[in-house]
């Protein structure tokens, strides 16, 4: 079999142009240029029209640039001269791969191949990288090519490449991994070995040798490009100057396309250059048109938002929603953005509903929290205490150890939504949690004494009554003080309108009028009562009195009718 030529040589000046196109074009394919890749073996076929090799590897170029439907028509057009090459049956395998047609491609492949190509291992190794390369391709097969290509011959750097992706697809690592390192015996300068061998390492999050492996493809090849995305991408979150040295050597290195554009607006935004970024992404959207990436809208956005330019922010952003529909793809500060916006025009019921949909998409905790405060603060303005009960139950709930306010003011959020066995619940908690301060004890008060209106039950006062226990003991607090004389008038209410208990009642009035002798509805309230006391002795007295002369006159009768 003939040998690959070495990576190092594909590049060098060859005698004859085509051959030169030829090999630059298999180069350009393995470094991931498939435009570039695609011109080199049109000029090779150009110049060698029954070259059934560069067909091959020109088919393959189009199917990465997603140009299946031009792969099918040179196939069409192919000369008759060129019809029974086998690599022209292998291209027709790989595009009936493309269309699902496996046992149309296992036909070609094997006419491809023939008995008396049989011993012709580059024919095997060609139809191996069509399934290799293909998503429909069948792995195993191409495994089984290639080893028996393997036994004539053992030096063939594409080969051990070509079995190591077939492995990787079938998910064995380790037989991957020798097939790569195979590679670098035969073809010690190949920076693709280095490359898929660092890619095995990646998925296993390996950082120290996939960035060694990565860093070793470039170093054999300085034009290596699909090594520095990977370096850009391994950089881009820890250090954007890093990732960006990255980033201008793969632009540098790769053929020209949008999709580099794309990642200069990513890395203008990541380092903060939004002037740039936006420029970028402007000329994206000019020259792509209804064909422009959802996300650049979105990156616009963003940018326009930190230049504090709410209103173009505004407008990209609704654009990014309205061509992305795919709500899988929205994230957390895309409805934040949104709710900023609109909260700066002053639309806080409609940003209220932004930053929900960012608390339900958003992970982090922290900003979980900051949306709960936020949500809870605006309905508690908006006095809809229901939804702020809610945000305060959610902002208690995401808290690790909340504290005595977070409880206190849902409990109070709760009572004011009018949820007053909830918040009974609530200050339950609260006055288990801290016997000593009173507010547990009068919020169960209030709440208590909020179900029962009428004043029919009392099942507010036991919970009075605990409160008076607790506050009494610091009446200096003007703020305990009001609320034990609010405990002994409640139950003195209590006593004298249902248990029409007027003495104890008046018992209680006192109690408010030794801690504050001016109160002017306890002593209001103690002469009611003192009169009404007073009034029901004399109407006792008058009713004994009454009582007493009918039975001296039923005595009188009662001695006529004996006489």
């Amino acid at each position: 079999m003939k040998k690959l030529i070495p990576w190092a040589l594909l590049s060098s000046s060859f005698l004859y142009v085509h051959a030169q196109n030829f090999n630059e074009g298999k180069k350009m394919y393995y470094s991931q240029r498939y435009l570039s890749a695609n011109n080199e073996f049109q000029q090779e076929i150009a110049a060698n029209p029954n070259d059934g090799r560069a067909y091959f590897w020109q088919i393959l170029s189009l199917s990465e640039l997603n140009k299946m439907d031009d792969a099918k028509k040179i196939i069409i057009k192919i000369p008759q001269t060129v019809a029974g090459n086998p690599y022209i049956n292998i291209a027709r395998g790989f595009i009936a791969l493309s269309d699902k047609d496996s046992i149309g491609a296992k036909k070609y492949f094997i006419d491809a191949i023939g008995n008396e190509r049989r011993k012709d291992p580059a024919i095997q190794l060609a139809v191996a990288i069509a399934n290799v390369e293909s998503n429909n391709g069948d792995n195993l097969y191409a495994v089984n090519l290639l080893e028996e290509a393997s036994k004539k011959d053992k030096k063939d750097a594409e080969l051990f490449i070509t079995q190591g992706d077939a492995y990787r697809k079938l998910l064995d690592g380790s037989k991957a991994f020798a097939s790569y390192n195979n590679t670098i015996e035969a073809d010690k300068s190949n920076p693709v070995a280095y490359y898929r061998l660092g890619k095995i390492f990646q998925t296993q999050n390996n950082r120290d040798l996939f960035l060694s492996y990565f860093n070793k493809a470039v170093e054999y090849d300085p034009k290596y490009a699909p090594a520095y995305y990977q370096l850009f991408y391994s950089f881009y979150k820890s250090s954007a100057e890093k990732a960006k040295s990255y980033l201008d050597l793969f632009i540098a290195n790769s053929d020209n396309s949008t999709q580099n554009d794309y990642l200069k607006v990513d890395m203008y935004y990541l380092l903060k250059n939004y002037a740039d970024a936006v420029k970028t992404g402007n000329q994206i959207v000019n020259a792509e048109g209804n064909k422009t990436e959802a996300r650049i809208y979105k990156l616009l956005a963003y940018c326009y938002d930190e230049q504090n330019n709410l209103p173009d922010a505004e407008t990209q952003l609704k654009k990014y929603f309205s061509f992305d529909t795919d709500t899988a793809h929205y994230a957390a500060q895309d409805f934040d953005l949104m709710g900023k916006i609109l909260e700066n025009k002053n639309n806080m019921v409609e940003a209220a509903l932004w930053y929900q949909k960012a608390f339900a998409r958003e992970s982090d905790k922290i900003k979980q929290l900051n949306y709960a405060t936020k949500l809870s603060s605006f309905y508690k303005k908006q006095k809809d205490f229901v939804n702020q009960s809610f945000w305060l139950k959610e902002l208690y709930q995401l808290k690790t150890n909340p504290n005595n306010v977070d409880l206190f003011n849902l409990g109070v959020a709760e009572y004011n939504a009018k949820q007053y066995k909830v918040s009974d619940s609530v200050f339950a908690i609260y006055q288990s949690k801290y016997p000593e301060q009173p507010f547990g004890y009068y919020w169960r008060a209030r709440s208590n004494a909020a179900m029962d209106t009428a004043m029919e039950t009392g099942i507010a006062v036991p919970h009075y009554e605990n409160l008076i226990e607790v506050a009494s003991k610091e009446l200096t607090n003007a703020t305990y003080k009001k609320w034990v004389i609010q405990a002994y008038g409640y139950i003195a209410a209590f006593k004298a309108n249902k248990d029409k208990q007027y003495d104890s009642a008046l018992v209680y009035y006192d109690k408010i009028l030794a801690i504050d002798p001016n109160n002017t509805d306890a002593l209001g309230y103690k002469e009611v009562l003192e009169k009404m006391i007073h009034n029901n002795h004399q109407e006792s007295n008058n009713n004994a009195q009454v009582n007493a002369n009918k039975n001296i006159e039923e005595k009188k009768e009662d001695k006529k009718i004996n006489n």
